[in-house]
C-alpha cells in the first residue's frame, strides 16, 4: 500500500468503479482488500497493455473477488481473456460474481487444477468484436480503447473504427494523428496520437475534434504534445507527459506542416 501511495494512488474510490489508461489514481486502500488487488494496481498499466494488445477492453475493476485479480495477473491468451470478458459482460453486477467463477478461469482442465507452463502471447488477433451484452458506457469505452490499441500497435485503420489520418514531419521525425468514424454513442469525432518516446510504455493522447477549429488544428495540438516527449530523458515520466498541455507557440510551428496522409 505504501508503494501505491508513493506512485500517486489515493484512497477513496468516489465514482471510480474501475481504472483504465490515464484514469484517476483512486483505489480502495483498506487493509481488508485482497493482497492481489494491490499487486494488480501496482502492475496496472502492464496488465491493461496486455489486454489492449490482445484486443480487449483495458479495464481493471475495483471491489472484485480475489481470484478476479489473480486472473488478470496470470491470464495470457486471447482465448482466456475472451472468457473473462464474456463473464463480465453477462453480469449485471460485476462485484456479485462469485470468486469461484474467476478461479475456474485459472483451471485448464487437468484434475489437479494446475496451471500449464507459461505460453508466449500470440500475435494479436483482429481486434475483438464489440460485445452485445455490455452497457452502452462500456461499449463506448471498448470502442475507444480498440482505437487506442490500434494506434499503439499500428493496426491498419480499415480493421477498426479509424477512418482518416494526418501527418507532419517535425524535426526530422514523422508524427501521425488518427481520427475515428464517430460510431460511438456520443456522436463526437475523436482524434488520437501515439507518444514517440522510447521511455514511455503504452503512452498516447486523444481528444474530441469539436474542441478545435478543424482537423488540422486538432492534429497540430496532438503532434505538439507528442513532439514534446521525443527527445526528453528517461527522467521525464509518462505521467508528466500526460499532464503536458501544448502552448500556442508550439502548435503554431506545427500547424503549417500538417498534411492529410493521402496527400503526404
Amino acid at each position: 500500500m505504501m508503494l501505491l501511495a508513493s506512485r500517486g494512488w489515493q484512497s477513496g474510490l468516489g465514482e471510480h468503479s474501475y481504472y483504465t489508461f490515464g484514469g484517476a489514481l483512486r483505489c480502495d486502500l483498506a487493509a481488508q482488500r485482497p493482497k492481489l488487488y494491490f499487486a494488480a494496481l501496482a502492475m496496472a498499466d502492464a496488465i491493461l497493455d496486455k489486454m489492449s494488445r490482445l484486443g480487449f477492453l483495458p479495464v481493471l475493476h475495483h471491489g472484485m473477488p480475489e481470484n478476479y485479480y489473480k486472473a488478470i495477473l496470470h491470464l495470457r491468451t486471447a482465448a482466456d481473456f475472451a472468457k473473462l470478458e464474456s463473464m463480465l459482460s453477462s453480469a449485471s453486477d460485476f462485484a456479485a460474481l462469485p470468486d469461484k467463477s474467476f478461479a475456474a478461469l485459472l483451471l485448464h482442465g487437468d484434475d489437479e487444477g494446475k496451471q500449464p507452463e507459461a505460453e508466449d502471447d500470440p500475435e494479436p488477433p483482429a481486434l475483438a468484436p464489440l460485445l452485445p451484452g455490455l452497457a452502452p458506457e462500456l461499449q463506448d469505452q471498448l470502442l475507444l480503447h480498440r482505437n487506442i490499441a490500434a494506434v499503439l500497435q499500428g493496426v491498419p485503420a480499415s480493421s477498426v473504427d479509424l477512418r482518416s489520418a494526418t501527418s507532419a514531419t517535425v524535426d526530422g521525425h514523422k508524427l501521425t494523428a488518427h481520427f475515428d468514424n464517430m460510431s460511438h454513442s456520443s456522436g463526437k469525432q475523436r482524434c488520437y496520437i501515439r507518444c514517440p518516446s522510447a521511455h514511455h510504455h503504452a503512452c498516447f493522447k486523444y481528444s474530441v475534434v469539436e474542441r478545435f477549429a478543424d482537423e488540422g488544428d486538432a492534429s497540430a495540438w496532438l503532434m505538439a504534445w507528442a513532439a514534446h516527449a521525443r527527445d526528453k530523458p528517461a527522467t521525464f515520466t509518462k505521467q508528466q507527459h500526460g499532464q503536458y498541455v501544448p502552448d500556442a507557440a508550439a502548435i503554431s510551428v506545427i500547424r503549417p506542416l500538417v498534411r492529410d496522409e493521402a496527400d503526404a
